[in-house]
């Protein structure tokens, strides 16, 4: 599944083209079929993405212990402290200080145009 700060309409669409079985985003804020031009809180950056992650899983039956996230950015390091597999992957310096101190794994490689 995609997890994203993505709005979720735009996050749905994604998804559904890559395969993925489901998406979790940022809802917008709807009234009869139309969008109001807010968001519905909690913003799906750091805790509040984790709270997301929580909740779908919790209502979608996934056992967080079994799962993986992959991510570059340590503002997802609430999310990685929630499943039992966090691996970060090309991440920004700060997540890979966190990453290496806490021995999770990293995918790192050449990057381009660096």
């Amino acid at each position: 599944m995609l997890l994203s700060g993505t709005f979720q309409p735009l996050l749905e669409v994604v998804a559904s083209r890559v395969g993925a079985h489901g998406a979790v985003g940022t809802p917008l804020a709807q009234r009869d079929g139309r969008y109001l031009g807010r968001i519905v809180p909690p913003l799906a950056v750091g805790q509040g993405k984790a709270a997301r992650l929580r909740r779908f899983a919790a209502s979608h039956g996934i056992d967080l212990v079994a799962s993986y996230v992959y991510t570059d950015s340590f503002m997802d390091i609430p999310v990685l402290e929630l499943v039992g597999h966090p691996v970060a992957v090309h991440p920004d310096a700060r997540l890979r200080d966190v990453a290496l101190g806490r021995a999770w794994p990293l995918i790192e490689g050449p990057r381009k145009g660096v």
